[in-house]
């Protein structure tokens, strides 16, 4: 059994034998002052207080040790102190004068908050809440301890202050996966900020720093906790309602962030003066689906804005291709008795103006009139009395002749090429158009029937022709039917639990399901065989998408070095990084309210 007395009250480690902390080199000799719980307070007979790390207008976040698991943990103290004080005992929570019955509302949400996350009790990217109880006229909520190095801390520490869209890939899709499960579970964060995002031991990323909806939406009962640049315009607004959009916006905020290595324009300035911009240098080095990703994930306006993860997954998923893909092209005819189809809806045409060269008028040349011989009158008036005669005689001929084809029912040359010419269409390239576009476009429509068929595509998003029963150039009688066959985008399916097996094993039957495979590997303690894979990313059992890329996490073999992380993250830099933390630790601060 752990010796209390030997633990450190600030970071939880064992003091060395002189006494003293290795790690944060604190003295035992700190005061934690009301509110604050006292340091080594115990709660439910299990739980020692240590320092606390994290305060706002809903409660307050300490370390703390489990003596019956003997590790440590954090606890979320509910202690709103708009509402509450703290008992001279230093430890109960007494309601304020006329504020009791609020009091009690704001203890059941936040009870309930806590209850629900509990129930997702191993989700990737969520902490684990193991324990939620009652005590001291308030509630506390438990979950595993974790390294507290923050997604921020981690930005701050690299030299560029933002990392590569391949990094920022691994680290936040099953991030987004987790927040999708939430909000189908009706969580909704309203607080994703570089703080809400811890780093577990293995390099993950884990969300963290939840409340109940007061503390994160404007209202005169609390002073409401918002992240300005990553806070949407509805939690500014006490008429407006946050819902998933709300976190969406504040997750491509993050993101943003991590990609940029600048915090974004506030959404109040924004909504005055949208100047949300990619710098040159980025916007050519990420993917534009990213980038269109992230406009539309952090439009302003909430109904403009990216509503559901599955919709931002699969924009952040999508490949350049699928995303680049312009409206149908067209080219000339080739014969002259073809009708050809243009698309007017994506080219504005030329005013006819501008699309006729003007002709130089032929500058003014001076010549002497020739001259005239006398009997020039006599012959003029003879020439002119002989063209009125043929005149007559040709028009006459020309009457008769209108007469007879009248009579017979033939059709006239002009109105053969008018048949021949409507008859006969020249069929347009459908491929890479929007489907809703094309069979609602009477420019098409008065010449084709169309009829459609899906077909799942691993890179071509969902409504987008990727392929046309009639190929393009080819000659139609006008009232042909064409079918498109329309992308329903990629195909949705349950990941196969791979654990055990061996990468080479897993990543042949996952790429024969469409999907794409990288290894990672994680320190192997000796209880396992080598090789074997411990989990994937995202996790057995989730829902996944042809084109998605799984990280496929195994054991390193007992030969190779501790702490080998393989092609984890793109590298090992993320773990370099907590082990330093480990060792440099800073001393802590007096804690303060986060701002």
């Amino acid at each position: 059994m752990t010796d209390i007395s030997n633990l450190c009250m600030v970071c939880l480690n064992k003091k060395d034998e002189n006494g003293s902390c290795p790690v944060c080199k604190q003295s035992e000799d700190i005061i934690q002052e009301s509110p604050l719980l006292p340091l080594k307070s115990i709660l439910a007979q299990r739980y020692i207080i240590a320092k606390a790390h994290k305060r706002n207008c809903e409660g307050i976040t300490y370390s703390a040790y489990d003596m019956k698991l003997e590790k440590s943990v954090s606890i979320r103290e509910f202690f709103p102190e708009e509402f509450c004080k703290r008992d001279p005992d230093l430890i109960t929570v007494i309601p304020k004068l006329n504020k009791e019955t609020v009091y009690d509302q704001y203890l059941n949400s936040f009870i309930s908050l806590w209850n629900k996350l509990q129930r997702l009790k191993g989700i990737t990217a969520l902490i684990t809440v193991t324990e939620v109880f009652k005590v001291n006229a308030t509630a506390y909520a438990v979950y595993d301890e974790s390294e507290r190095v923050t997604l921020r801390d981690y930005l701050l520490s690299t030299k560029e202050g933002f990392i590569p869209w391949e990094k920022a890939r691994m680290l936040f899709m099953p991030v987004l996966s987790t927040i999708g499960t939430l909000h189908t579970s009706g969580v909704f964060h309203r607080g994703i900020n570089p703080d809400a995002f811890i780093f577990s031991k293995d390099g993950k990323l884990k969300l963290t720093d939840f409340c109940i909806e007061p503390a994160r939406s404007p209202s005169a009962a609390f002073d409401a906790q918002i992240f300005d640049g990553f806070a949407p315009l509805e939690q500014y607004n006490p008429s407006m309602r946050t819902n998933a959009a709300s976190d969406i916006y504040s997750f491509c905020a993050v993101l943003y962030r991590s990609l940029i290595g600048s915090t974004p324009i506030d959404a109040k300035t924004r909504a005055e003066n949208d100047r949300m911009m990619i710098p040159a240098k980025f916007a050519e080095q990420l993917p534009a689906y990213v980038i269109n990703a992230l406009i539309n994930g952090m439009a302003v306006e909430p109904e403009d804005r990216t509503n559901n993860i599955e919709q931002l997954r699969s924009d952040l998923s999508a490949s350049p291709r699928a995303v680049g893909a312009s409206a149908p092209k067209y080219s000339p005819a080739e014969k002259k008795n073809t009708t050809v189809i243009q698309k007017p809806s994506y080219v504005e045409p030329l005013s006819e103006e501008k699309n006729t060269p003007q002709q130089k008028r032929p500058a003014a040349v001076r010549t002497d009139p020739a001259p005239v011989k006398k009997d020039s009158g006599k012959k003029n008036a003879l020439i002119a009395f002989l063209c009125v005669i043929l005149a007559i005689l040709l028009l006459s001929i020309g009457f008769l002749a209108y007469k007879l084809i009248d009579l017979t029912g033939l059709p006239s040359s002009e109105e053969k090429t008018t048949v021949q010419e409507s008859a006969i269409v020249q069929v347009p390239s459908f491929i890479g158009g929007n489907i809703s576009a094309i069979i609602t476009n009477p420019q098409y429509t008065d010449y084709f029937t169309f009829k459609t068929e899906q077909q799942s595509s691993p890179t071509v998003m969902a409504g987008i022709v990727i392929n046309q029963s009639i190929p393009a150039n080819a000659q139609a009688t006008k009232g042909d039917t064409i079918i498109l066959y329309v992308s329903s985008g990629p195909r949705s399916f349950q990941l196969q639990d791979v654990t055990g097996w061996t990468y080479e094993q897993a990543s042949e039957t996952l790429r024969s399901q469409g999907l794409v495979c990288q290894q990672s590997q994680i320190h192997n303690d000796g209880t396992h065989v080598g090789g074997v894979i411990a989990e994937t990313i995202p996790a057995a059992g989730s829902i996944v998408r042809e084109g998605d890329t799984i990280t496929i996490v195994t054991y390193t073999s007992l030969e190779e070095d501790e702490g080998q992380t393989g092609e984890n993250m793109g590298g090992n830099s993320v773990e370099e990084f907590l082990q330093g933390m480990e060792t440099t630790a800073p001393a802590p601060e007096n804690l303060s309210p986060v701002q």
